[in-house]
């Protein structure tokens, strides 16, 4: 074997080595009161969920790369504030013949404020009450059983949602928007339900005093709330009032339909 093979072999088994190589990184806090956890990553996926536990435990698993060898992670902590960076360098071109990727697993106390950030990456949280931050540049965004402040936004990714909310504001740039808004749900401001390009379907309590304005560019409105209407309902356009109206939910696509149901 002349030695241009023997390097281009040692040089995929190097490759293929590297790719199926996982490493991990894993650190607990302590707080005293409700924790403010803030997660930033350029790019890896985060996952968020409650349990019954007092403290609060980061673990970032990779795969294809080490840590810290190509994974960089800050961290610090300053009372009941944590702030967890991780960033991925980048090196330019990089061959491979399996997955790399970085998965960020946080367990929280079930009352915890959270501000999850991530360049490119889907964020998924589950059972979590306090006030919520979601943004992502290029995933998709999954809230379950929250309670509470719910901000979220997407640049190209579908959005599905669930909870009782005090405050609302949900965006994604391109994908589809499924929301329940639970009951014992509040309004103490305009709610924003928006997408660029995707259909929504929103269901929300019978009960609920709210003005609602649906909106969309291209496609069709439906409601099976008995609403009183305030002027005419268009095929893209409805305004109305539920109950005593309210504060108002508005929710607008550019392209897709708009459904309003019941939760």
């Amino acid at each position: 074997m002349s030695r241009r093979s023997i390097l281009v072999v040692a040089a995929l088994f190097a490759a293929i080595t590297s790719a199926a190589h996982a490493d991990e990184w894993k650190k607990t806090y302590t707080t005293t009161g409700r924790p403010e956890i803030r997660i930033s990553t350029n790019d890896a996926s985060i996952e968020v969920r409650a349990t019954d536990r007092k403290d609060t435990e980061v673990r970032i698993v990779t795969k294809g790369f080490d840590i810290p060898g190509k994974l960089r992670i800050t961290e610090n902590q300053s009372g009941d504030t944590i702030n967890v960076e991780v960033h991925r360098p980048s090196h330019g071109l990089h061959i491979s013949w399996s997955e790399n990727s970085t998965q960020v697993t946080v367990e929280v106390p079930r009352e915890a404020n959270l501000d999850l950030r991530s360049g490119d990456g889907h964020i998924s949280i589950d059972d979590v009450k306090g006030d919520i931050r979601l943004d992502t540049s290029d995933g998709h965004i999954d809230a379950n059983h929250v309670d509470g402040k719910l901000h979220a936004r997407t640049s190209d990714g579908h959005m599905t949602i669930d909870g009782r909310f005090d405050d609302l504001d949900l965006r994604t740039s391109d994908g589809h928007i499924d929301a329940a808004i639970r009951q014992g749900s509040v309004m103490n401001n305009d709610w924003n339900v928006q997408t660029g390009d995707g259909r929504v379907d929103v269901r929300i309590p019978e009960t609920l005093n709210v003005d609602v304005d649906l909106h969309t560019g291209d496609g069709r409105v439906t409601s099976d709330v008995p609403l009183t209407m305030s002027g005419e309902m268009g095929r893209s356009n409805v305004h109305g009032k539920l109950n005593a109206g309210g504060f108002q939910l508005r929710i607008h696509t550019s392209d897709g339909s708009i459904h309003l149901g019941k939760v």
